[in-house]
């Protein structure tokens, strides 16, 4: 190798090093707590349904007394928070959903009122309160569809 091509090679090499020190001392891109993205809360998919009661008391849900059950039929899992709300996950939207519609149509024939759950990407939350009005609150921290049959 003749001696300028050493010195570009070392000159290559020392540029090189020279940026990656200069991106690794400024944290690089990212590194920054504020870069990063804010975690989602909306339309979130929860993996157990003990997540889904902690997203639930966050968002200001009323759930003093949590009990899993696992008895609500077609969910993965399900609790309840005092008998006042029942929580469930699913597989999917879809059948969230199916159990929502059935689950409002059924306590409305029986209520002879209104009759709202809460349904997200694989939950529903089935609160005591017939109204869909109790459930803007959590709709708007949750995300997720109100489900209604009168």
């Amino acid at each position: 190798m003749t001696r300028m091509n050493q010195i570009r090679k070392t000159a290559s090499i020392a540029i090189a090093l020279a940026v990656g020190l200069s991106l690794g001392s400024c944290g690089g891109v990212g590194s920054d707590p504020a870069d990063k993205p804010a975690a989602k809360t909306k339309n979130v998919r929860y993996e157990t349904v003990d997540d889904l009661r902690k997203a639930f008391v966050k968002a200001g849900g009323d759930c003093p007394d949590w009990e899993q059950t696992d008895v609500v039929s077609a969910a993965l899992e399900s609790g309840n928070c005092s008998g006042a709300t029942v929580i469930s996950i699913y597989v999917d939207r879809s059948e969230a959903k199916t159990a929502a519609d059935t689950l409002t149509k059924v306590g409305a024939g029986l209520s002879g009122e209104e009759r709202s759950v809460l349904v997200g990407p694989n939950w529903i939350i089935n609160n005591s309160d017939d109204d869909s009005s109790a459930l803007l609150p959590l709709k708007r921290k949750l995300g997720g569809t109100i489900v209604t049959a009168y």
